[in-house]
């Protein structure tokens, strides 16, 4: 049955209704310029009619409405939009500060302009050069070794360049992992609000945005996914793991990994290592231990091969004073004991064998057949996987050395320049760097034939996880050399007593009188064989990969960060367009657009004045009855 006060309350609700719209509206004009604030909208519904359909009801027309009321204040958003948003804004994170950081890389390079290492090396075998062709030039031998200073200086530096950078990159991961730590809380917090919010049947619509403008600041750091299935409880992943479950959520770990220098290592709560997928901390993780790392093993790799390689032959020399060859460059090894043990895992007892380099006893002739079957076995790099070589015997000397190198094994193998065979341990990635792991040989190759080993099979094996394993070498410790202190790249410097003095430079070769193999006796002071063999070991590969010579070494690290640099950048535009794309399309639907706002609101404004002169109309005949008609 209608009241006669009907027409108030109806209109009661138009002014309510329009009222709550314009300060939405007004709500909407005021967040246009916030971002990630997403358009709110009133919706409105018809009011229940009078009167339902029953027996009681009154004999009159019916369906009466009674107004508008407001059914929700919704916002304009697309949750799958928002997820591949996030997404993309993770893969272009990742790939945007891996470029930057790239180009940071490349910049250690070109710090210099043209004098960058390419330039001092060439310097350096320039010098050699230059003292061959003019052996009675005191001042040559003067330039060779400031030349040799400018080429160990520049290493120093460019490693002390990428090493500061893994330093800080380090400092940016622990930043990374705090700041998602506090994402991560705040979003769980909000999680908790939202459903406090929702179960009284509001809408929070403001708290809703503001935990999307977390969530894909998360993404930005790491490679996250989202999932609001249960409205109870959204729930964020990383890894497929959970981070954030409703109003839970479990924090990041750091540790540090003294296999790696001492570095944060990211772990997730359940105690599994972070595995990087994208966004800024996978980049950050990356390049730090993979390109920075990579870029280190083979600035360490060079200069590893320089020192013990110019060595090698500058020993066998003679100087101006008849004398025999010093080192030329200063070794210094990673094991104060004279045969090489080493507590490898720091435990306080010595329980490895770091030796970096055996030579054979036996001059051979690397086209010979080797004559017998054979199998040789040794350690794979960064592995402990061990690489099988077999060998018949038809096979020459050169082929074997050739399998070797082509391998996966952790060894270089080549005649040096008085044909002996010389093993080298590759550089790795882990801590056994620059050490020689596994030799065995279960025919004559490695024993009777080179001269490296004394015994073939598993009895006469050599293994860096035994001590005194250089029993184990034909020639003993007098044919070995051991590993170097970690990161060469970082100390190599001229012998001390060559800067004094460089007379003392090695260029002559000498005469073996007593046919021992060893030149007791200088063929003179113009003679500068020695120096020759120096100057061609730029040519040469067998000391660092058995595929590049020592310039072209470093120009595969150039072009390795340049090519990386060209994807990134490419990645970087891809994904950049992608993301502007898709918030573009997100601002298309959320954004609020300030001509629509202005229309709605001359609208609602109209309305809320139509409902207030309904308010008044029925007030006046409401007076007319109660107050003008007779009694």
């Amino acid at each position: 049955m209608t009241s006669t006060f009907m027409g108030l309350e109806t209109g009661k609700r138009s002014l309510i209704t329009h009222q709550l719209s314009l300060q939405t509206l007004s709500h909407n004009i005021s967040n246009a310029d916030v971002e990630g604030y997403s358009k709110q909208r009133v919706t409105r519904v018809s009011e229940y009619p009078l009167e339902d359909p029953s027996f009681t009801r009154a004999e009159r027309p019916g369906q009466i409405g009674q107004g508008v009321e407001v059914s929700e204040i919704r916002r304009d958003r697309d949750m799958y939009l928002d997820a591949r948003i996030f997404t993309d804004t993770s893969n272009n994170a990742y790939w945007s500060n891996k470029s930057n950081l790239l180009s940071q890389v490349e910049s250690i390079h070109k710090s210099l302009g043209d004098v960058n290492l390419q330039k001092k090396l060439d310097d350096f075998w320039a010098s050699w050069e230059s003292l061959v062709n003019n052996p009675k030039e005191p001042a040559v031998r003067g330039e060779l070794i400031s030349k040799a200073q400018d080429l160990t200086s520049h290493i120093q530096t460019q490693f002390r360049q990428f090493n500061d950078l893994r330093k800080e990159l380090d400092v940016k991961i622990q930043d990374n992992v705090t700041e998602i730590n506090t994402l991560v809380k705040n979003i769980a917090e909000l999680n908790g609000k939202i459903v406090q919010s929702q179960t009284v049947g509001d809408n929070p619509n403001d708290w809703l945005d503001q935990r999307d403008r977390l969530v894909e600041k998360l993404s930005t750091l790491v490679d996250i996914s989202i999932n609001h299935k249960d409205p109870d409880e959204t729930m964020i992943y990383l890894n497929g793991k959970i981070l954030v479950q409703g109003d839970k959520y479990k924090e990041l770990e750091l540790r540090g990994n003294p296999q790696n220098e001492g570095l944060q290592d990211v772990y997730l709560s359940s105690g599994e290592l972070y595995v990087p997928k994208g966004g800024q901390l996978s980049a950050h993780l990356e390049v730090r231990d993979v390109t920075l790392k990579d870029q280190i093993r083979r600035l360490d790799s060079l200069s590893s091969s320089l020192i013990y390689g110019v060595n090698e032959i500058h020993r066998q020399g003679f100087d101006n004073y008849q004398q025999k060859g010093l080192d030329f460059f200063t070794e210094v090894n990673l094991s104060a004991n004279a045969f090489g043990n080493f507590d490898l895992n720091a435990d306080g007892a010595q329980n490895a064998s770091m030796i970096y380099k055996v030579t054979g006893n036996n001059i051979i002739d690397g086209t010979a057949v080797v004559g017998e079957n054979g199998t040789l076995t040794f350690q794979a790099v960064d592995s402990d996987n061990n690489v099988a070589i077999n060998y018949t015997a038809g096979e020459r000397i050169n082929d074997i050395l050739k399998k070797i190198n082509d391998s996966d094994a952790n060894v270089n193998a080549y005649l040096n320049n008085q044909n002996q065979l010389v093993i080298r341990a590759r550089s790795g990635m882990d801590n056994k760097s620059f050490a020689i792991k596994h030799l065995e040989d279960s025919g004559q190759f490695l024993v009777g034939i080179t001269g490296v080993l004394n015994a073939n099979a598993a009895a006469g094996a050599f293994d860096s996880n035994n001590l005194n394993a250089y029993a184990q070498f034909n020639g003993g410790a007098l044919r070995m050399s051991q590993t170097p202190l970690t990161h060469p790249s970082s100390w190599i410097e001229v012998n001390q007593r060559l800067i004094s003095d460089p007379q003392k430079v090695a260029a002559s070769e000498g005469r073996d009188f007593t046919g021992d193999g060893i030149n007791e006796a200088s063929i003179g002071k113009l003679n500068t064989g020695i120096a020759k063999k120096i100057a061609d070991l730029r040519f040469s590969s067998n000391t660092l990969d058995n595929k590049h010579s020592y310039n072209e070494f470093y120009v595969d690290m150039i072009n390795t960060i340049a090519v990386q640099k060209q994807s990134s950048d490419t990645e970087t535009t891809k994904f950049t367009a992608i993301v502007d794309n898709l918030k573009d399309l997100r601002q298309q639907i959320s954004g609020v657009n300030l001509d629509e706002e202005m229309t709605n609101m001359i609208a609602m404004q109209h309305g809320y004045q139509a409902a207030a002169r309904v308010i008044s109309t029925v007030d006046s005949l409401l007076d007319t009855i109660i107050n003008r008609m007779a009694v």
